[in-house]
């Protein structure tokens, strides 16, 4: 087994550039991220949603699995894993809880992007993935879940009451691409780590492209079981002339260049202010970076306080 038990948690948020993160952290001497990205040990494996977690298998893989997962961190003072299930507290709860009960000395990372063009591509996401066949618009407006991840103060919140917020660090996707190397070195030096490694940050991980496919409504329970667990094992036995044919049936081709967002766009940063003002308030700084941002520009210096919370931030509000 590892020397060292998993000690650092990147707990989203989705679609605001995790993949990225995860790899980048993995090239740091000092730090082990899992080469399973997304093992979702501590997000209920069985939710009214439906299967979640480790992978979705049945039997549940169980702590050996996961342990394993770490086998190569060797003598590194971090080994980290990354699941966003971790911050969709509407929709599981506890995994803080359980993490804490698991190694409650652990370091939780939070990346945050604009929220609203987060929601936006976590739309094109569900999209790729089959799960969403209504239009943007609509979408956005109806289903929670796309505003609900962009609220952060309400997903990060737990973990800084359990772990402390000295030990929570947030930063946002914007300050990553704005300069690295200094994000970077502040992260390091809160992690305790080599903080004059030099990050290669030129290559992008998970980004999508603009043609999506779109599930057919009427193939959906078809597209279903093409993302189920089982549909791995399945598919390996089946000609590939069925499975192109099957996929073909599935889904239609979607151009996003051509969906118009500006009023969609409008929309959700009218209504995710008050999210964000939520944020500032918790963290004592403002999001000058983000479209959707509050009317609290100068907050922490207002209320003549610190931050609440550690965070890395190079942008001044003008």
């Amino acid at each position: 087994m590892t020397r060292v038990s998993p000690n650092l948690f990147l707990v989203g948020a989705m679609k605001a550039g995790t993949s990225s993160l995860h790899e980048y952290l993995h090239q740091h001497p000092q730090i082990f991220m899992s080469r399973f990205k997304e093992p979702q040990y501590f997000a209920p494996h069985r939710t009214q949603y439906g299967m979640w977690g480790q992978g979705q298998p049945l039997p549940e893989p169980g702590i050996d699995w996961y342990l394993r997962l770490f086998a190569e961190a060797g003598d590194a003072v971090y080994a980290g894993e990354s699941s966003v299930s971790y911050t969709a507290r509407h929709w599981v709860s506890d995994c803080e809880q359980r993490i804490w009960e698991f190694n409650p000395q652990a370091r939780i990372i939070f990346l945050m992007r604009d929220p609203v063009e987060r929601a936006i591509s976590h739309y094109w996401h569900f999209v790729a993935a089959g799960r969403e066949t209504l239009p943007p618009e609509q979408a956005l407006r109806e289903r929670d879940d796309y505003v609900a991840r962009s609220d952060y103060a309400y997903q990060i919140e737990p973990y800084m009451r359990r772990f402390g917020q000295d030990r929570v660090y947030l930063l946002t996707l914007e300050e990553l691409q704005t300069d690295p190397g200094s994000t970077f070195a502040r992260l390091f030096a809160w992690l305790g780590v080599d903080d004059s490694i030099q990050i290669d940050t030129s290559e992008r991980h998970n980004v999508r492209e603009r043609e999506l496919r779109q599930a057919r409504s009427y193939a959906r329970p078809l597209v279903k079981l093409m993302h189920g667990w089982r549909w791995e094992t399945w598919k390996s036995r089946l000609p590939q002339a069925l499975i192109r044919g099957l996929e073909r049936a599935s889904y239609r081709e979607v151009d996003r260049a051509a969906v118009q967002l500006e009023a969609i766009r409008q929309a959700l940063a009218e209504r995710l202010a008050p999210r964000v003002r939520s944020l500032e308030r918790l963290t004592g700084r403002a999001y000058c970076e983000w479209s959707g941002r509050g009317d609290t520009a100068k907050l922490a210096a207002e209320e003549g306080r610190e931050s609440a919370v550690t965070y890395s931030s190079h942008i001044d509000c003008l």
